[in-house]
């Protein structure tokens, strides 16, 4: 029990710190912008082709049709549940 609590607060300090200190922007309240943030932005100009490669290649290689029947299943399991709570009988 204490390692699963453990665990959790874990997580939840790597969030806040990944969300709030170590990538940080410039702010009104003259917080500079952490360096962090400053490597992480420069990386992604360097590597910007790289990126739109990447993501092209996803897009293009998406199956629409799976995607579309699976979220369709989805929506009818979900319908069906709600439903089926909703009988009278």
């Amino acid at each position: 029990m204490a390692k699963e609590f453990i665990k959790q607060k874990t997580l939840h300090v790597i969030k806040d710190i990944a969300s709030y200190t170590v990538f940080r922007k410039a702010n009104a309240w003259e917080h500079p912008e952490s360096l962090a943030n400053s490597y992480m932005e420069e990386a992604i100009r360097e590597n910007k082709q790289v990126i739109f490669d990447k993501v092209k290649e996803i897009v293009n290689n998406f199956n629409y049709e799976d995607d579309f029947m699976r979220d369709l299943i989805v929506e009818g399991v979900v319908h069906a549940i709600k439903e089926g709570g909703r009988r009278d009988g």
